[in-house]
């Protein structure tokens, strides 16, 4: 059995359950909440689950499993536990936690530097949940929403890449109209927020488009159609401030435009868009962008990271 410890962050849940699902094997969710406790560093917690809410350290109790999976820096102290409780059980971390210990094996991208380690093995993106069966489905689901919508369709990805309230309304309204000049004219524009989207741009967005396009505003209790954007569109534009978004639009395979302004990016993302614009699995979203750039294929590292967890589980079983 393999633990799989998943806490409110969306974007970490997602890339350990996407690991679990891909290894197919069995595992158990444990879906912990947070004291006030764990805004302390990890080095002063220690090995403990002091940084976890009552109820959620009842979670972390015999019989131990085979391995765990966690992400991001506040599950360290648990990870740490588990491992005092149980030595033989193996842990596995997504994201550079900062710390060689105690894991066995730690994914991390590449873009957070982590340092050279027989247990560290970088990627280029972040881990993710998407399959093309989740893709395909969504595009059964959403195919009539967008069927008056003239062609080619391009999927816009919005989070937000403005650093400052003030650089908001410049940075969008330049983002808006390089998307339009890739158009050229024909086509339309799949346009997903996110929940780091300012709501005032969903208003920007209706006022100055001329183009066809269609607008979700992430956070409204209809159905989020964006696995089925991305398997109709013929083109992705993404903003370069949510790694997961940009992995997840490169993983389709498809051309994607990503835009990274002049400020507002962390150096981590600026150095993560650069290098898969470098590698050729994604183009720079600019005034001389064309819509007829292709990459050279999907982002999909799955397998090799599958390989390298069942090769570590199987080694120590």
């Amino acid at each position: 059995m393999i633990w799989v410890l998943a806490d409110r962050i969306n974007g970490h849940t997602a890339q350990s359950m996407g690991l679990a699902d891909a290894l197919e094997m069995p595992y158990e969710q444990k879906q912990l909440r947070y004291s006030l406790l764990a805004k302390l560093p990890s080095r002063v917690l220690g090995a403990s689950l002091s940084g976890l809410t009552h109820t959620s350290q009842d979670l972390i109790s015999p019989p131990w499993p085979h391995a765990v999976i966690a992400t991001g820096r506040r599950m360290v102290p648990v990870m740490r536990y588990i491992r005092e409780q149980s030595p033989r059980t193996k842990l596995i971390q997504c994201m550079w936690p900062h710390t060689l210990e105690p894991f066995d094996l730690i994914i991390a991208p590449e873009h957070d530097r982590p340092p050279m380690d027989a247990r560290v093995m970088t990627t280029h993106g972040a881990l993710h949940s998407l399959t093309d069966e989740m893709l395909a489905k969504g595009a059964r689901e959403f195919q009539s929403r967008y069927a008056a919508l003239p062609r080619p369709w391009i999927a816009m990805l919005i989070g937000n890449p403005a650093s400052s309230r003030k650089e908001q309304e410049p940075i969008f309204k330049d983002l808006l109209d390089l998307s339009e000049l890739l158009i050229a004219t024909v086509g339309s524009l799949l346009i997903t927020t996110s929940r780091r989207t300012p709501r005032a741009i969903a208003r920007l967005i209706r006022n100055r488009l001329a183009c066809p396009f269609d607008l979700y505003v992430a956070g409204r209790d209809e159905s989020n159609p964006l696995h089925g954007m991305l398997d109709l569109a013929d083109a992705v534009i993404v903003t370069g401030d949510s790694i997961s978004m940009v992995t997840e639009a490169c993983y389709t395979g498809k051309p994607v435009f990503i835009y990274s302004p002049p400020t507002g990016l962390r150096a981590k993302h600026r150095y993560f868009c650069q290098s898969l614009i470098d590698d050729g699995y994604a183009c720079a979203l600019t005034s001389t962008s064309e819509l007829s750039w292709q990459p050279i294929g999907r982002l999909d590292e799955r397998s090799k990271i599958v390989n390298q967890v069942k090769t570590l589980l199987q080694n120590n079983a």
